[in-house]
């Protein structure tokens, strides 16, 4: 973060995330038990290489993997608050996730300070402070975009379903 200068921009929320090794498990796994090995062996025999049968044969078959890894990478990046909360300062970057959490602790803050709540205008405002509606109010908002992104990855999820349902 430091030697790239990463502190302070939009690519400290991305970058850390491309590559997880455990979603190169799924799609090594996707890939061995929905591509035929025999498909491979006719490539080969037909004279393809490796990066011939990995882009020609294998990237249009596993779609279903890689839109699951999709939604998977989509929902992290959206629920993530606490990369924002250790990089971005400026407040014109701060995620919804972090600012959501932030407007949680301080509201926690204010209900459990025994300073404010022991003054007659602390307990009026103790009283008009919301709790459980906050809550339920951020929930709504973090899930909505979710909602709206699953759509558009459903297609390969069925695609996903099916591609094993025919046994050799």
């Amino acid at each position: 973060m430091r030697y790239y200068h990463l502190r302070d921009t939009f690519w400290i929320l991305l970058i850390p995330g491309l590559l997880s090794a455990y979603w190169v498990i799924i799609l090594r796994t996707f890939i061995k038990s929905s591509i035929p090995e025999a498909l491979f062996d006719s490539a080969r025999i037909d004279g393809a290489g490796h990066f011939t049968i990995f882009f020609r044969i294998v990237c249009p078959l596993f779609k279903a993997g890689l839109g699951t890894i999709g939604l998977f990478s989509f929902v992290a990046r959206w629920n993530d608050w606490f990369m924002g909360m250790l990089y971005i300062d400026n407040n014109k970057l701060v995620p919804l996730q972090t600012l959501l959490t932030k407007l949680q602790n301080n509201v926690d803050y204010l209900k459990s300070n025994s300073a404010v709540v022991s003054t007659p205008e602390g307990l009026a405002m103790l009283k008009s402070l919301p709790g459980t509606n906050l809550r339920m109010a951020c929930t709504v908002l973090a899930v909505v975009p979710v909602l709206f992104a699953y759509p558009f990855f459903q297609r390969y999820f069925v695609q996903g379903l099916t591609v094993g349902s025919i046994k050799e």
